[in-house]
């Protein structure tokens, strides 16, 4: 397909308003609700005012569900891929190597694979990051993983499970992970 976009890749783009940065996986859902908190709070008037571009950030993913930094890390963009990498963007540019490649381990499709990424409060001074993710079987494994001495790149070998959920059926499964 020339031109087209290919079944399973996904471009990133960055929606630009006047006081940061919006991260969209090509779903306008988190805008549309943005503009609507901001109808609620501020009346038509402000949105009509707030100017909104889009820029491509990066293209090329498979399947990306979640973008996300470690706190104070602002030179890089980890990009959670469904089926199972977590990749990079470090100042601007896909990292060809992911920071994580479980894809063996995850099952599959419609609401499984690979779902969540959190990186702990003190990630910078003890690595440690944790994934939410369905295994094989369709069942859930949340798994705290260390950065390797590269920080571009995790420590494969380090999974502890921290919790497993047998799950009775392949749907709503959730994924998302974070701390508060």
């Amino acid at each position: 397909m020339s031109g087209g976009k290919r079944f399973g890749q996904s471009r990133l783009y960055a929606r630009v308003l006047h006081t940061g940065l919006w991260i969209s996986l090509g779903v306008l859902a988190a805008v549309t609700w943005v503009f609507a908190i901001g109808y609620i709070l501020g009346g038509s008037s402000v949105i009509a005012a707030t100017p909104l571009t889009t820029v491509l950030v990066e293209d090329g993913f498979d399947e990306p569900i979640l973008v996300t930094a470690p706190a104070g890390d602002h030179q890089r963009l980890f990009v959670v891929e469904q089926t199972g990498r977590i990749r990079i963007i470090k100042n601007g540019v896909l990292l060809s190597r992911p920071f994580l490649n479980i894809s063996a381990q995850v099952s599959g499709g419609n609401e499984q694979g690979l779902l969540g990424l959190a990186f702990h409060p003190n990630y910078a001074s003890n690595g440690y990051f944790f994934i939410n993710y369905t295994d094989g079987a369709g069942d859930t494994h949340v798994a705290r993983y260390h950065v390797s001495s590269d920080p571009d790149s995790a420590d494969a070998s380090s999974e502890q499970l921290v919790l497993f959920v047998d799950q009775p059926y392949a749907n709503h499964n959730g994924g998302m992970i974070a701390f508060g």
